[in-house]
């Protein structure tokens, strides 16, 4: 059922997404800022939460390296259920998935010379 409803949830943006007039809804400077936040800023948070609260290790690598991951489906399902700018978060998603491979190998590998 769970598989269902993730592929309901993605038909449900991209059909969103083809109504959008354009690709980039929140236009690109605060995409590019959004990225920002979501690759560098929120990794760098968890990282120096992790090693306060004493994690270190694979467990401080897999902290980081969660901290990066793009945001889900499932966002975008409730911000446009509650009207709270679907747009936005449509275009986080995309964007967040497009990029998300490629910074996070490079996080894996960079974290993997930290030992």
């Amino acid at each position: 059922m769970s598989k269902a409803g993730a592929g309901m949830a993605m038909f449900s943006m991209g059909l969103f997404m083809a109504q959008q007039e354009k690709i980039i809804a929140c236009g690109p400077s605060l995409t590019i800022f959004a990225l920002v936040l979501r690759f560098v800023a929120g990794p760098a948070a968890m990282a120096i939460g992790s090693i306060v609260m004493g994690l270190h290790g694979d467990i401080l690598r897999v902290a980081i390296i969660q901290a990066a991951i793009p945001q889900s489906i499932t966002s975008f399902i409730f911000a446009r259920e509650y009207g709270l700018h679907a747009e936005v978060l449509s275009t986080a998603v995309i964007f967040g998935m497009l990029v998300a491979l490629p910074i996070l190998v490079a996080y894996y590998i960079i974290l993997g010379f930290l030992n």
